[in-house]
């Protein structure tokens, strides 16, 4: 296994060899990377709605998500786990009752 190092040499002689073949292909074809470039900046605003939308739906179901049910059942199977503890057994026999 190469160490940490080595890991460091590999990974950047891959950015440094990424990095010269961009810099070539800008070079070569520079309408290309003007259109790429283009394409995804409006990618990147087209997708700012949906992740607001997202994200505004995602913090209704997170409040949601921790409910009371799967607390008990967490909290029952850990009880089932450890048959040992009768004081927590009394403890959620009078919680769910």
């Amino acid at each position: 296994m190469p160490s940490n190092k080595a890991k460091k040499s590999i990974r950047d002689k891959a950015l440094e060899q990424v990095r010269k073949t961009r810099a070539e292909m800008a070079k070569d074809h520079p309408q290309l990377f003007k259109a790429l470039r283009l394409l995804v900046a409006q990618s990147q605003e087209a997708q700012k709605p949906q992740e607001q939308a997202r994200s505004a739906d995602t913090s209704k179901e997170e409040t949601v998500a921790i409910d009371r049910q799967k607390n008990l059942e967490a909290v029952i199977k850990y009880a089932a786990l450890n048959p040992g503890s009768e004081k927590l057994r009394a403890q959620l026999k009078e919680f769910i009752n």
